[in-house]
């Protein structure tokens, strides 16, 4: 019987690819934070998840990508630079 492993060799590739973009990536996150992340939830009425990525892109002086209207606009007013997702090609 002949196995054929192109399929296992393709897949072992493409998760070194993965790994090589994955290792070169900045993780970002919102760990002491909480106080910054609570104080503009509670004003915005935003979840802590969406309020952790307004404060991370704040924090790191990052661009944020979202069509949410309340992370739109409580990133606007923090200084962060907002895209939509239309206006980025998403």
């Amino acid at each position: 019987m002949h196995v054929n492993h192109k399929p296992l060799t393709d897949c072992i590739t493409i998760m070194q690819h993965v790994l090589s973009i994955l290792k070169s990536m900045k993780s970002l996150n919102a760990l002491n934070m909480e106080q910054d992340v609570l104080t503009v939830a509670n004003r915005y009425n935003m979840t802590y998840y969406d309020t952790a990525y307004v404060v991370v892109a704040m924090i790191n002086n990052l661009e944020l990508v979202t069509d949410d209207k309340k992370m739109k606009k409580s990133a606007t007013e923090y200084g962060v630079n907002v895209y939509s997702s239309d206006a980025v090609g998403i």
